[in-house]
């Protein structure tokens, strides 16, 4: 047995933005730009923004500027190993997709989703009255679909445990999450 520790819970440095146009590819590998909404912050909500963010296509060139595509979020095999491959680095030892410590920090990512499209939802609201409505970006537009997305996967994890609750869910609950719309194929836009 293992006994790695880390949940998802751990406060560390968090991009808090880490968007297609925040990730560049240098000659020495990725590297992070535009810190300016970094902070402190849980590990598992860093990496849940990761993920939706892989969703979320901001290059996008007509009206609302910014396109949904939820079937790009990572599968569960590619979560794992991003996690794995996370885990290994923040504690120095090797960790396997299928080690505990690794579904332990999915679970919490899971959750910190919805955090995450609240946060984005709030800050849309906040940052529509500060930009002019110049033919730009729509946050308003923003703000309504990452509110509908925090409420569908609220209503997906809900409904997921409360099936694990009653015997009928399976084991693998982001499978049930799946199942439930979790990682949908709708597109809000």
């Amino acid at each position: 047995g293992s006994s790695l520790t880390s949940s998802g819970l751990d406060v560390v440095f968090s991009h808090w933005d880490c968007q297609e146009n925040n990730v560049l590819q240098t000659p020495y590998g990725l590297r992070l730009i535009d810190f300016e909404y970094s902070g402190m912050e849980h590990q598992a909500f860093d990496i849940a923004t990761y993920f939706l963010e892989c969703t979320i296509d901001y290059l996008h060139d007509e009206y609302p500027y910014y396109k949904l595509c939820l079937h790009n979020f990572p599968t569960e095999t590619e979560q794992r190993f991003f996690c794995c491959v996370y885990l290994s680095e923040y504690l120095g030892v090797a960790v396997k997709p299928e080690d505990a410590a690794v579904s332990v920090l999915l679970e919490r990512v899971q959750r910190f989703t919805l955090v995450s499209h609240l946060l984005w939802a709030f800050w849309s609201v906040i940052r529509a009255h500060q930009q002019s409505m110049d033919g730009g970006f729509d946050y308003l537009h923003f703000a309504e679909a990452r509110w509908a997305l925090y409420k569908q996967s609220k209503d997906a994890m809900l409904q997921a445990l409360q099936g694990a609750g009653r015997g009928t869910g399976s084991t693998n609950r982001h499978g049930d999450w799946q199942q439930h719309g979790w990682n949908s194929q709708k597109h809000f836009v």
